[in-house]
């Protein structure tokens, strides 16, 4: 996993949590995709990490996303945030596909042929 995504330009990413507000949430875990049908989850919870700590696993996240990969995700500023409560930075946050995909409606109405980058912003 951490070849994979240290060598692709792009990584889409999700978290799992407890709460729809990320700074009360619970990290429960981190899901990556680099193409398409492939896909890795790492879990944060203890009892699910197998002999693994928390914090050890937390500190190669922290390195793994501090690298240069462009990070894109639904909802993208969540994970930017929960994450960052983490000590986790995302140091790419590239694309946000629910705000891509807003700005592309425009006032309800499909705008055909445009590229929206939509960067997330702390």
């Amino acid at each position: 996993m951490k070849k994979a995504i240290s060598s692709a330009e792009f990584c889409a990413i999700d978290t799992e949590s407890s709460d729809k507000d990320p700074r009360k949430a619970s990290l429960f875990g981190v899901a990556f995709s680099v193409r398409e049908g492939h896909a890795f989850y790492v879990p944060i919870i203890q009892a699910d990490l197998h002999g693994i700590s928390t914090d050890s696993l937390l500190k190669e996240l922290r390195q793994l996303l501090a690298k240069r990969v462009k990070v894109v995700g639904h909802n993208l500023k969540y994970d930017y945030v929960l994450l960052k409560r983490y000590g986790i930075q995302i140091a790419v946050p590239y694309f946000d596909t629910m705000l891509g995909w807003t700005r592309q409606l425009g006032h309800g109405e499909e705008k055909q042929g445009s590229s929206v980058r939509c960067p997330v912003v702390d």
